[in-house]
């Protein structure tokens, strides 16, 4: 995995993914690199989060979600003006959503299964794109998933 420059330490990402055991894999990856996590497990909380005061600087989006799929939240996003960079996951190869979440904004697309290096590598270039990243500090993640 690449080495984080010390001032995207503490990075936030939220992670918005309707699958627990998807997220935890995702959550725990980039923990160990020193990002901070915030996790939702549907699209409207995903909305909740960015519309709070945790603004996280890079968002991690499901395509397909309950409640407001990724790219809905994506497109709500971008009617609000300026939006964190954001990376989309699908488990879909279909060039028309890869297209339609580009055109939405998306920074990248990942297609699952995909190695969590590159994950790693896209939020780490998300997070430095947008500069909006802090001083390190200890990582803490928070879940506000439904149960």
């Amino acid at each position: 995995m690449p080495e984080i420059e010390p001032r995207f330490a503490a990075t936030s990402v939220l992670i918005a993914d309707d699958d627990p055991a998807f997220r935890y894999l995702m959550r725990t990856c980039l923990l160990r690199q020193g990002y901070e996590v915030l996790e939702a497990s549907d699209g409207e909380l995903a909305l909740d989060v960015l519309a709070s005061n945790a603004k996280p600087d890079v968002v991690v989006l499901d395509v397909l979600m309950p409640r407001c799929s990724g790219l809905g939240v994506l497109e709500i996003l971008g009617r609000f003006g300026k939006a964190p960079p954001t990376l989309m996951v699908t488990g879909f190869v279909d060039r028309s959503i890869d297209l339609l979440a580009m055109r939405l904004g998306a920074f990248r697309v990942f297609h699952k299964p995909f190695a969590l290096d590159d994950l790693v590598t896209g939020v780490f270039e998300a997070a430095k794109s947008s500069r909006r990243a802090t001083s390190p500090q200890a990582p803490r993640t928070r879940d506000i998933s439904r149960a």
